[in-house]
């Protein structure tokens, strides 16, 4: 016999301690009440209705998000991108997770805007929970592509894990050029931890081809990822220029994938991966991390 093990959704809040850094601990066992009924499970803002309960698997990732920020997006985003001391805006900023990182960081300040109701509701408990309400505020806005700050309100946006859910080429240029209205001159775009569209998929892709297919995945709804050019169309015109990470991007991406068991194949791919965005990079200027399975891009406003 062949033995199937099925993950259920959890109906319970499981034991929850609270990690280093909360100060309010009823304020962190609510937040987790709110994660294992659904808060963060909804990536997409069209839906609607209740969430399903979080699976045991989603439920110990989203806990430790700020804990998963700090050990592999935070020294991109302060070191590289020099966001030390900054105001910051994020941009799709689900459960507060990165806030809280890019705070504990030394970020100066960020406002986070959530389209979904649910994820901006578990964002403010996790922020209470954190001590963090003066340097982090939460913002649900169902409609993002329409901010609710003036012109050059930051120094910089944060684009992370968001626009594989945004399926149609009108919708991204719209958000993208929202994004750039917000930023100072001299400010930094940062987009992250979105698949690249070069490749065929991604984790996030809905279905193996969104990417080969993209407009056809657009009318399905289906999430997909994006390029350096597709970014690089919708800010270019507003006087952003790309700043250049060269085989820093490869060795980090590298070191990101140290964790995972290292077959021979995957090993190969990596290698070959790896030297393919070095050379082409100089080739198409358009540098190598436009090239890795989940690139780095990071703008400068002229």
């Amino acid at each position: 016999m062949i033995a199937l093990s099925i993950q259920l959704p959890r109906t319970a809040v499981p034991s929850c301690p609270p990690p280093k850094g909360v100060r309010d601990v009823p304020s962190w066992q609510h937040f987790c009440e709110l994660i294992a009924r659904g808060g963060g499970v909804f990536d997409h803002p069209q839906l609607t209705g209740e969430p399903d309960p979080a699976t045991d698997a989603f439920y110990e990732i989203e806990v430790d998000r700020v804990g998963h920020h700090l050990r592999n997006a935070i020294p991109f985003l302060i070191d590289h991108c020099g966001l030390a001391g900054q105001s910051v805006l994020e941009f799709g900023s689900g459960t507060a997770g990165l806030s809280v990182a890019m705070i504990q960081s030394g970020v100066r300040s960020v406002h986070g805007i959530e389209p979904v109701a649910k994820n901006s509701e578990a964002a403010r408990w996790r922020v209470r929970a954190f001590g963090l309400e003066e340097s982090i505020r939460c913002h649900h806005v169902p409609d993002t592509a329409h901010l609710p700050f003036p012109d050059q309100s930051f120094d910089a946006v944060v684009c992370s894990s968001v626009l594989q859910y945004v399926p149609g080429f009108p919708e991204r240029h719209a958000l993208l050029t929202e994004m750039a209205r917000v930023i100072r001159p001299g400010g930094r775009l940062v987009v992250s931890a979105t698949g690249n569209g070069l490749y065929p998929a991604g984790p996030h892709s809905s279905r193996w081809w969104s990417n080969v297919f993209p407009r056809r995945a657009a009318g399905c709804g289906h999430d997909r990822g994006i390029t350096y050019w597709e970014i690089r169309r919708a800010i270019a015109p507003l006087g952003f220029r790309v700043i250049p990470q060269g085989r820093a991007a490869v060795a980090r991406w590298k070191a990101r994938l140290a964790y995972r068991r290292q077959t021979t194949l995957r090993k190969l791919a990596t290698t070959v991966i790896g030297m393919a965005a070095v050379v082409l990079g100089p080739i198409t200027r358009a540098h190598a991390e436009s090239f890795l399975p989940y690139p780095d891009l990071v703008f400068q406003k002229g």
